[in-house]
């Protein structure tokens, strides 16, 4: 058995989950808005579902996920941690979730929408679209989201533009955009979106991070949005 990845406030063990502890999880649940009610879709660890309770000391969260394992994890990484009052998880596709009322959805969806499923059936099906892609997450979020709800998600940065288009569709407007580079002059590879449902009034809040000045040496924009979480911070 694998040593558990320690933050401040909770520790992840992540011995059956397909998709282990990364940046990209971290980084959503450190930006992510929250509210009374937050849905993480796509839990795995349930890292973003503790992260999300750390922040919003009030919030009752609820954690889905397709994965057997993923939801062993989850549930006993939320079961020892101090949030075990306030999250839930449950093995539910977000197609099937029939809960309603939600303040806030937080969404690190699956990527590689055309390209070699993985050979590992757990890892395929959390970073592959075929059992969720772009256009259910919004069309189900329209759905659970209360008037003035938001759905954040990250997202590779050549999806942004599709995603945007979609949501709009949808009825949502677009509230903030945080476009991430790994190092201050590499392209960008992550964009994280935030969705309102309803009409918005006035513009959207641009933003660019990136995450490393030198090799394990953190930007400080990325120390100032993780160090709550991480042990070294």
């Amino acid at each position: 058995m694998s040593a558990p990845f320690r933050f401040k406030q909770f520790e992840v063990r992540q011995e059956r989950a397909p998709m282990k502890v990364g940046t990209d999880g971290v980084l959503l649940g450190a930006w992510a808005e929250g509210g009374e009610r937050i849905l993480d879709v796509g839990t795995g660890t349930g890292l973003i579902a503790m992260m999300m309770a750390q922040r919003f000391e009030h919030a009752q969260v609820v954690g889905i996920d397709i994965n057997e394992g993923a939801v062993l994890d989850a549930v006993d990484n939320v079961t020892r941690s101090k949030f075990a009052e306030r999250v839930v998880i449950e093995k539910c596709a977000l197609q099937e979730f029939d809960d309603y009322g939600f303040d806030s959805i937080v969404c690190n969806p699956p990527f590689f929408v055309k390209s070699l499923q993985c050979p590992n059936k757990g890892r395929s099906e959390a970073r592959h679209s075929d059992t969720l892609n772009i256009e259910e997450v919004i069309d189900n979020a329209s759905d659970i989201l209360n008037e003035g709800g938001m759905l954040s998600v990250i997202l590779p940065y050549e999806q942004e533009k599709m995603f945007v288009e979609s949501g709009k569709k949808a009825g949502f407007a677009v509230n903030r955009i945080m476009r991430v580079r790994p190092t201050k002059n590499s392209i960008y590879k992550r964009v994280m979106i935030e969705l309102r449902k309803g009409v918005m009034q006035g513009s959207v809040d641009e933003r660019e991070m990136y995450i490393e000045q030198a090799r394990h040496v953190y930007s400080e924009d990325y120390y100032e949005m993780t160090k709550e979480f991480y042990l070294d911070k």
